[in-house]
């Protein structure tokens, strides 16, 4: 009779004939190959265990393992090239070296590994995404839906979506601000060409609102006149009546406040300064203002003329025309104050 885990032969009593030295040497031998392996005694319980040093597993992996529970350690660096649980809850790796490396921390990922990607962006739903399609990268606080979230940095460099671009255009802040502030970009592109304008509050407007600014023209360049150029930068009329006008160029909306007129008064008559705009809706040239301007004979003037006139739309850039009172009078430049309310 053989045995259950062995094979080995088992005597019947009172029935087996003699040959028992042969069977006994067969025995022998099953026993001296017995490994626990099936076939050769029986499979080893957990409760036969007694593991007191390192185990070895020859090189080869150890699989269909359910679980791996450590026993927390107060240090590990006497270990070399294994994984391990500290005291304080986090999981390590240990380099061939002894050096510790710590993978988690608490109940996330150590990201301090990275040394970039840091913050407590774990406990959230923000994440950094990229689009093939696009050729775009979108940072989230939330992606259901997306909900953007905010960047912080310093210079911001632009480069043309092309490769090789090495040259960029750069958005930075001052090198010494006082206090922090925000500029909230207009909410849709102007119909025209438009200047900018910015609040108290850091809103940025297309609408070209703007304080007093001053046009410094030469009536000797590009004006259209019948009196004669002189070498030194003014006009000078033969006679009475003469003319030189010179277009504003200001836009719709650009209000006049004031022309300053740089003229030499020769003869004793009053020169005339007028401000002229072509009226599209009656086909006719309107004479805005028009000052009698009196300086002193001679002599180089600087007249001072208000004004209170808004460029319309609908009507041509304005222009200021400059009349003489006599022979020897001349017009040099003159100073255009306008604002944009």
């Amino acid at each position: 009779m053989a045995t259950a885990n062995m094979g080995l032969d088992k005597p019947t009593l009172g029935a087996d004939p003699g040959v028992w030295d042969d069977k006994t040497n067969g025995n022998w031998d099953l026993v001296d190959a017995h490994d626990h392996t099936t076939g050769k005694g029986a499979l080893i319980p957990v409760g036969g265990l007694n593991i007191a040093a390192d185990l070895t597993f020859a090189g080869n992996a150890a699989t269909n393992l359910k679980a791996v529970r450590f026993t927390q350690q107060a240090d590990l660096t006497s270990q070399t090239s294994g994984i391990g649980e500290k005291t304080d809850g986090n999981f390590y790796f240990i380099t061939s070296a002894g050096t510790e490396v710590q993978v988690t921390s608490g109940t996330t990922l150590n990201t301090s590994l990275v040394g970039g990607i840091t913050g407590d962006y774990t406990t959230s739903d923000a994440n950094c995404k990229y689009f093939s399609s696009t050729k775009a990268f979108s940072f989230v606080q939330d992606e259901s839906p997306d909900f953007w979230a905010r960047l912080k940095c310093a210079d911001v460099r632009i480069y043309e979506m092309a490769s090789g671009i090495t040259n960029y255009v750069a958005i930075k802040s001052p090198g010494s601000l006082s206090a922090t502030y925000e500029l909230t970009l207009p909410g849709a592109l102007p119909a025209t060409t438009q200047g900018l304008s910015v609040t108290s509050g850091g809103v940025v407007t297309f609408d070209g609102a703007h304080g007093e600014r001053t046009l410094l023209l030469s009536m000797a360049q590009g004006s259209e006149h019948n009196m004669s150029a002189a070498t030194d930068g003014y006009l000078q009329a033969s006679g009475g009546s003469q003319y030189a006008r010179k277009t504003l160029p200001l836009i719709a909306g650009d209000r006049i406040t004031s022309i300053i007129v740089h003229y030499y008064e020769a003869s004793s008559g009053d020169c005339t300064a007028n401000l002229k705009y072509w009226d599209a809706a009656t086909d006719a040239v309107v004479v805005e203002d028009s000052d009698t301007m009196v300086g002193t004979s001679t002599s180089w003037n600087e007249v001072t003329n208000s004004h209170n006139f808004t460029v319309p739309s609908t009507r041509q850039a304005p222009w200021f025309e400059f009349v003489s009172a006599g022979s020897g009078d001349r017009i040099a430049a003159i100073e255009v104050k306008y604002d944009h309310p």
